[in-house]
């Protein structure tokens, strides 16, 4: 069982990284962490025309792009 409050959290390869790992089978924490987002819109005034972009993906021939570190509430 893993200890209630962990002394340092970490991803995968942080750890490995730091040539540390865990024993087989042992379960461990989901690190919750704020996603950006990429939204694309052809009239930035108008709050409805904002749409997220996807992974990799290019707005469109006269879409604006504004980068955000929250999700916006359009999407």
């Amino acid at each position: 069982m893993s200890a209630p409050e962990p002394t340092y959290v970490a991803g995968f390869q942080q750890w490995k990284n730091l040539g540390r790992s865990v024993r087989k089978g042992v379960a461990g924490y989901q690190i919750l962490a704020p996603r950006t987002a990429r939204m694309a819109s052809r009239s930035p005034g108008d709050p409805t025309s904002w749409r997220r972009l996807d992974r990799g993906e290019k707005p469109g021939p006269g879409e604006t792009v504004h980068q955000d570190d929250r999700l916006s509430e359009a999407a």
